[in-house]
């Protein structure tokens, strides 16, 4: 009556081990499925709003030779509304000019001047039929090397310092595609007289070309 007692135990244990099998293999394959379709509505999503109005941009310029200008100025700039942007960026100049000496009529190299310093800006399109141009306000501060007259010596030194600037003008956006165009802007700086001595610009009027993606 009890010679088949150990068979039974062990084809019950077999059943419960393949049970317990079959379970964790569903649980296995549910999360698998879960994880799949979190990924594929991931990958659906759209991007975000904010970063579908934002391009990038900037100033790119190289002059090398008699006179020496790199100028590299990358932006954000972000589309509020047709008709306003907002923006901001990093600035990065290297400037060293030959000038001569009006009494020998030599050749003089001036010392380089690394500039480093930041932007912001608002571009207002106020015109609906001609939206390619544009009004511009800027705030800017340069860090820039600059001389200062020292009483001690009766000479000037070298010293370094930020220098403000305030810029009001216009310019012209040629669109490429959707997203991506070139821009020309003539701006005057407000603030240009009273740092004269120290702006790295050698007139209050700046002329840039840069791009945007």
């Amino acid at each position: 009556m009890y010679s088949n007692q150990p068979q039974m135990m062990s084809f019950i244990k077999l059943c419960l081990f393949s049970i317990c099998l079959l379970t964790a293999s569903l649980a296995v394959g549910q999360t698998d499925s879960t994880k799949a379709s979190r990924r594929a509505e991931k990958e659906d999503r759209p991007p975000s709003a904010f970063w579908e109005r934002t391009r990038f941009g900037g100033n790119f310029a190289l002059q090398l030779g008699f006179n020496t200008f790199i100028d590299v100025s990358p932006t954000l700039t972000h589309i509020v509304s047709d008709k306003l942007q907002v923006g901001g960026g990093v600035t990065f100049m290297y400037v060293r000019f030959t000038a001569f000496n009006p009494f020998t009529g030599a050749q003089v190299r001036q010392p380089g001047n690394a500039i480093f310093g930041g932007r912001v800006f608002t571009r207002f399109f106020p015109v609906s039929a001609l939206p390619q141009i544009f009004l511009q306000g800027e705030l800017e501060s340069l860090n820039v090397l600059y001389p200062r007259y020292n009483a001690a010596t009766g000479d000037f030194d070298r010293v370094r310092g930020f220098v403000p600037g305030a810029f009001i003008g216009g310019g012209y956006f040629q669109g490429v595609s959707n997203r991506s165009g070139f821009t020309l802007s003539v701006l005057y700086n407000l603030l240009y007289e009273q740092n004269r001595l120290r702006s790295p610009y050698g007139s209050p009027w700046v002329i840039r070309a840069g791009f945007q993606l």
